[in-house]
Parts: structure tokens; sequence; C-alpha cells
């Protein structure tokens, strides 16, 4: 497999179980999205209530198009770039404009929003703009299954496809925890 297809595929399942996660997440704490969406971004309690379902069945939705191999893949990076680049436009603004922005990124529904939140979604959407622009992202391969292009067995298609989900799973986490984690590497222990 080659370093554009790998990275790609794993790009893929980031993106797909980094949406997930921002679903299950804002469904776990759905009260806590609705009044965030009115707190926060000022919209009504009668449009919060319907553009939080419609937020989370995206998110979920678009996740798990981008898990399957479809053959659909340039269409769903484009709609993943068009989903953060909304969110990140529409956050950003916030976090300029208001003091406290609570975005309920991944169920976080009382943290506020932070420049590292922010840093996290440009980074994403830099590998995905890289992705669409270097052709790594399976392309007409997709359609007979990207990782299992250019004649490899499929027990090596198999196992590249579940390298790249592992890895991708992994930096989805990642990225769910990017905010404390830099905080805590950043903060050095007192006493010390």
């Amino acid at each position: 497999m080659s370093g554009e297809l790998f990275f790609g595929a794993t790009l893929r399942y980031l993106l797909g179980f980094l949406l997930l996660c921002g679903a299950w997440g804002k469904l776990a704490s759905f009260a806590g999205l609705k009044h965030n969406l009115v707190e926060s971004f000022g919209l009504s309690a009668g449009l919060a209530a319907v553009l939080a379902p419609l937020l989370v069945g995206a998110e979920g939705l678009l996740g798990a198009v981008l898990l399957v191999d479809s053959g659909a893949d340039d269409q769903a990076l484009l709609a993943a770039l068009a989903m953060l680049l909304s969110f990140t436009l529409v956050v950003g603004y916030q976090f300029v404009s208001r003091d406290v922005v609570r975005c309920s990124c991944f169920g976080e529904a009382e943290r506020p929003v932070s420049g590292y939140d922010l840093l996290r979604n440009l980074l994403l959407i830099a590998a995905i703009v890289g992705a669409l622009a270097g052709g790594g992202h399976g392309g007409e391969a997709a359609a007979g299954g990207a990782l299992a292009a250019a004649g490899e067995e499929v027990g090596a298609g198999l196992a590249a496809r579940l390298m790249c989900a592992g890895l991708g799973l992994l930096l989805a986490v990642l990225c769910v925890h990017f905010h404390d984690m830099v905080t805590l590497l950043g903060t050095p222990e007192e006493g010390a």
C-alpha cells in the first residue's frame, strides 16, 4: 500500500471515529447541547431544539459514511471538511467575540472552548485539504476498496485496513482530549 493510500485511509477512519465521538457526546449531554446553543450562540430555544438533533444526526451519519469503504471518499471528505470548517468558523467567531463559549464538543457541555480546540480543528482541516489535494483519499480505487487496491492479497488488504482503523481510532481519542493533553504538558508541576 502506498503512503498516500495509508494516510488517506487513516485520515478517513480518524474523521469517522471523531465525528461518531462528537455525535455520541452531544447525544449523551443533549440538554447541555441545547442550553449551549442558546447561551453561547444566541439561538432561540425553539431553534436550538430543532438544530440539536440535526447536528447530532449529521455528525453521526457522516462519521458512519467515513468508516465504511463506500466508494464515496471524495464526497465524504468534502462533507467532513465543510462541516468542520463551518463549526470552526462559527465557534471561532464566538470565541473572539464573547468571554466564554461552550460548544458541547464531544459532550463537554461545561468546559469552555479554548484556542487549543480551534487549533485541533485547524490541523484536521489542513489534513483533509492535504489529502484531497494530494490524492491520498482513495479516488477511483475506493470503489473496489482503497486499501485492497494495487493487487494486494485479501489478507494483506484486511490487515492494512485494520491497521489504519486502529491508528485512526487512537488519533481520534487523542483529538478528543487534545485540549487536556496540551494543558497538562504545558503546566509545570508545583514544587518542581
